[in-house]
C-alpha cells in the first residue's frame, strides 16, 4: 500500500481486512492497494467489483488502478479510474506529484449510486479497463463510459 499523503501510515485507516477474493478497505487517508504479484502487460483486460456501503455525506472515490511503475518511489507512475457516489466516475494520471485529468468527473447512468441500491445493503459496480494496442476503454457494469487513445 502506498497513501497520497507524505506521512500517512497503516495506523491512519479505519479498516484493512482480507476478504478473498479481495479486501474490505475503509480508509481515512487515500491511497493505493496491490498484491505485487498481480501483473498484466501488453494487451490486457483488469475487472474488478466494488460495493459502495452507506457513504453518508462522504463522497470519496474509488476504483481501480493499471500500468504502475516505482509504485515504492518518488517516481511512481500509474492510472486510475474511479467511481464516487452520485453517480460519477473519472480517469487520471498519477506522474510523481502530478495527476493529470484524462476524463473529468462525469455522470453516467451506468454507475449505482448508494441511494438507488433498492433492498440492497450496498451498491454494486464492476469497474472493467480494457488495454488495446491503440486505446484504453472504461467499462462500468458492462456499459463504456470512456475511451482515451493514447494513454500516456
Amino acid at each position: 500500500m502506498r497513501f497520497d499523503r507524505a506521512g500517512s501510515t497503516e495506523a491512519d485507516m479505519e479498516m484493512f481486512v482480507s476478504m478473498p477474493p479481495g479486501w474490505h478497505i475503509t480508509t481515512g487517508p487515500a491511497g493505493i492497494f496491490w498484491d505485487p504479484a498481480v501483473s498484466a502487460s501488453g494487451e490486457f483486460r483488469a475487472e474488478m467489483e466494488v460495493f459502495l456501503f452507506d457513504p453518508g455525506e462522504r463522497r470519496e472515490a474509488f476504483g481501480i488502478f493499471f500500468g504502475g511503475k516505482e509504485l515504492e518511489g518518488a517516481g511512481q507512475e500509474y492510472a486510475y479510474f474511479l467511481l464516487r457516489e452520485g453517480g460519477e466516475f473519472i480517469v487520471k494520471r498519477r506522474q510523481g506529484a502530478e495527476t493529470p485529468t484524462l476524463v473529468d468527473w462525469t455522470a453516467h447512468d451506468a454507475v449505482a449510486s448508494f441511494a438507488d441500491r433498492g433492498d440492497a445493503a450496498t451498491a454494486k459496480n464492476v469497474l472493467t479497463v480494457e488495454a488495446g494496442a491503440e486505446t484504453v476503454r472504461f467499462l462500468v457494469n458492462g456499459a463504456e463510459v470512456a475511451e482515451v487513445t493514447p494513454l500516456g
